[in-house]
C-alpha cells in the first residue's frame, strides 16, 4: 500500500463487561457494557499510504433500551461514549484521536401504530441521530462539527404491500439543511 508494503499485522486485546436486562414483563429490553481496547501496530492511513503507528486505546460505555412502551407504541434508543487516544505512538500522534470516531454518539426512533380498526395499517415514526465533532484528518488538524439528523415516517400497511415516505432533516454548524 503506497511508501510501505510491509505493514505489521495489528494485534488487538478487547476486555467488555456486560449486562442484559427485560422489563415490564419482558416488553422492554436494556443493553449496558463498558470496554477497553488496546491496539498495537496500529494503521494509520495517509493520502496514499498507510504506516504502523504504535498503540491505539480505546474506552467507553453503550447502553441501549428497546421494547414496546405500550401496545402501540415501541422505543429504540442507545447512547455510546467513546474515548480513544493514540498512547504509545510518534510525537504528532501521540494523545490524538482517529478520524472518524465520536466521543459522544445518540440515536433514537419512536413509532406508533395505532390499534384502533378505522385507522389499522397506520403507522408513524419519529428518529434523532447525533454524532458529536470528529475529526476529520490526522494529526487532528481538522475537524468535521456535530451533525444531527432527525428522521421521519408515515406508512400504511395493508396485507402484502407497504406504503411508506421517509423525510430527513439535518443540521450542521447550526444551519439546518433538508437531504
Amino acid at each position: 500500500y503506497g511508501r510501505n508494503p510491509r505493514l505489521k499485522t495489528t494485534a488487538q486485546v478487547l476486555a467488555e463487561l456486560g449486562i442484559k436486562a427485560t422489563l415490564r414483563d419482558e416488553r422492554i429490553f436494556v443493553t449496558t457494557s463498558v470496554y477497553k481496547t488496546l491496539k498495537d501496530d496500529s494503521f494509520v492511513f495517509y493520502p496514499g499510504y498507510a504506516e504502523n503507528e504504535g498503540r491505539e486505546e480505546s474506552s467507553g460505555f453503550e447502553v441501549e433500551l428497546m421494547g414496546a412502551l405500550t401496545s402501540e407504541v415501541s422505543l429504540i434508543a442507545g447512547y455510546t461514549y467513546t474515548d480513544m487516544a493514540f498512547t504509545k505512538s510518534s510525537p504528532e500522534l501521540t494523545g490524538k484521536t482517529r478520524p472518524g470516531v465520536p466521543t459522544h454518539a445518540f440515536a433514537s426512533w419512536v413509532r406508533y401504530q395505532p390499534s384502533d380498526s378505522r385507522v389499522r395499517g397506520l403507522s408513524l415514526g419519529a428518529g434523532v441521530t447525533s454524532t458529536g465533532q470528529v475529526w476529520a484528518s490526522f494529526p487532528n488538524s481538522a475537524a468535521l462539527p456535530k451533525i444531527t439528523t432527525v428522521d421521519a415516517l408515515i406508512g400504511y400497511e395493508r396485507r402484502q404491500w407497504r406504503l411508506q415516505v421517509n423525510a430527513t432533516f439535518q443540521e450542521i454548524l447550526g444551519v439546518p439543511v433538508r437531504k
